[in-house]
């Protein structure tokens, strides 16, 4: 009679613990049930769509940004990872590039320095340096050139440079050596030069 009870209480143990076994795997295999994240990083947005959808996953754009590095339309990142693990159905996030944002350069010629200047910002464009010439033709402080020209294509948040006019050269005078001279020729010398003595 022991040993038959004994016999029956190991049997039972030997069932408990395959019971416990048996839910643990399942439970392990459930919890990592689910889809390999792709790597997107560089594909062109139809193409990771295509991949996404082939393994089971939806992509969303969450942002697009300027970029140097990446074409118009290429993804840039993503979230989650590559190579993490995703319920299917699940949701990717991406950024996507929206290439190297050239611009053509707005014409702020003859145009004040402080006014080129905001013209410029608001194109996402800043000035970097800023020179100063003398100039007959422009009127103090505005734009004499820049650079690079107007029109001429440059990367979104780019420098250009600014030649602004000092106005024109002050009238200077080399005053005649006099010393020495009689009276009438230092008069003569100054009528002839515009002075008067």
């Amino acid at each position: 009679m022991k040993r038959a009870f004994k016999f029956f209480a190991i049997l039972a143990l030997i069932s408990g613990l395959g019971a416990l076994t048996g839910f643990i795997v399942v439970r392990l295999t459930v919890t990592r049930e689910g889809v390999i994240v792709p790597d997107l990083i560089g594909k062109e947005l139809v193409a990771a769509l295509e991949i996404a959808n082939k393994q089971g996953l939806s992509l969303k754009v969450a942002d697009r940004i300027f970029s140097s590095s990446a074409p118009n339309n290429y993804i840039i990142s993503q979230d989650p990872r590559p190579g993490s693990w995703l319920r299917p159905e699940a949701i990717m996030r991406v950024v996507v590039s929206k290439g190297m944002g050239e611009l053509a350069i707005p014409a702020v010629h003859g145009v004040l320095w402080r006014e080129a200047k905001s013209t410029l910002e608001r194109y996402g464009l800043h000035v970097a340096d800023i020179y100063r010439v003398h100039s007959d033709r422009v009127a103090h402080d505005n734009v004499v050139a820049q650079s690079p020209p107007a029109d001429a294509k440059i990367l979104k948040g780019g420098a250009v440079t600014l030649l602004v006019s000092d106005g024109p050269l002050p009238m200077s005078y080399v005053m005649p050596d006099l010393r020495g001279q009689p009276q009438y020729i230092a008069n003569e010398i100054a009528a002839s030069i515009g002075l008067r003595v």
